[in-house]
């Protein structure tokens, strides 16, 4: 990755942040007025989230940038915490979903499950994963997935981790690999 396409996802990740965390603009003094910020705001953070999704789909999402997606991502609840600000808007419930849909989508795409894939016949080359070489970022990531729910949006994520979790020689703990597929079921991920 060069630096001008480094400025552009640190930029893109920086009005993102910027976006999901913005207050009402004093200007607005109508509801109508109101909803249609909302909504703005809402489709900017989905056009945003898209634009990284795309961008990660061809480079790889190093461990600390995931780590620090992830947090973001709980942070903001997987975009489920909009609805507070939305109310009851059909339209905004929509986009939510489209929002938590993206956040899952990047965590899953960042994650390189496709790397353990194209592996799976050389376990060396497997741990060659940046992920599984970042022992540090890893365990934090691992640490920052258990404090999540069972939240639909959640499960592809426990799901992708539990496969982590069973390549992992050192790391391969059956019991806790089942409990978290197990998870990912009872959330309904492939509902």
């Amino acid at each position: 990755m060069n630096k001008d396409e480094e400025s552009l996802i640190k930029g893109v990740w920086k009005q993102y942040a910027e976006c999901a965390k913005a207050e009402f603009p004093s200007t607005v003094q109508s509801s109508m007025q109101e909803t249609s910020w909302l909504l703005h705001n809402l489709r900017e953070q989905c056009e945003l989230l898209e634009i990284a999704l795309l961008y990660y789909k061809d480079y790889v999402h190093p461990p600390s940038r995931l780590l620090r997606t992830a947090k973001l991502f709980q942070v903001l609840g997987f975009g489920l915490h909009q609805q507070s600000r939305v109310g009851l808007l059909p339209r905004a419930e929509a986009i939510t979903t489209h929002l938590s849909h993206l956040c899952t989508l990047i965590l899953v795409e960042a994650m390189d499950l496709d790397w353990i894939y194209l592996s799976i016949d050389s376990p060396d080359q497997i741990m060659e994963h940046d992920l599984l070489k970042d022992a540090a970022n890893f365990k934090e990531l691992e640490n920052v997935i258990l404090e999540w729910g069972s939240l639909q949006c959640h499960t592809p994520i426990l799901l992708a981790w539990a496969v982590f979790k069973f390549i992992a020689p050192t790391k391969t703990e059956i019991e806790y690999t089942r409990s978290l597929g197990n998870r990912a079921l009872e959330g309904g991920v492939f509902s």
